[in-house]
């Protein structure tokens, strides 16, 4: 504090003298053409800046349109398991298919089985023999028999 409180009184007691330094520059027209091509590149940077950022924004507007598409669609398959009959008939999945899903597989015999699906195994085995337009008819059938039952 001592030390800037003097230096402060000195200069204050001292005339304020303007102190003037030149450079000498060796060859300016170098260093200008440095100068400015530096300020060129920093704004092609900022120009490409720009871009991304407007890139990043209609990845985003994309993004959120997806997203709502998803929701819809989310939406309309449960409106449509809704309308859509139960039913007890199984597709057949290729190989590729069955390899994408063997770990959801292993996890579904991993688990005990109920008597209900012992019933319904009992009720299919003469479709699953006669192929999938038998089973197909035996699936009508039982769906018509519980129409009857309901009206």
């Amino acid at each position: 504090m001592a030390r800037k409180k003097s230096r402060a009184k000195a200069a204050a007691k001292a005339p304020k003298a303007e102190e003037v330094f030149y450079v000498g520059v060796q060859d300016p027209t170098e260093v200008r053409r440095n100068v400015l091509e530096s300020y060129r590149d920093a704004v092609h940077f900022l120009q490409q800046h720009e871009k991304l950022k407007a890139l990043r924004a209609q990845k985003a507007q994309a993004l959120e349109e997806v997203r709502a598409d998803v929701r819809e669609l989310k939406t309309l398959v449960l409106r449509l398991k809704r309308v859509m009959p139960k039913t007890k008939l199984r597709v057949k999945l290729n190989e590729e298919h069955r390899e994408a899903k063997a770990p959801v597989e292993k996890k579904a015999e991993e688990k005990p089985k109920k008597e209900k699906k012992k019933r319904h195994e009992k009720r299919l085995r003469p479709a699953k023999d006669g192929g999938e337009l038998e089973q197909l008819e035996s699936e009508l059938s039982e769906i018509e028999h519980k129409l009857e039952n309901i009206t």
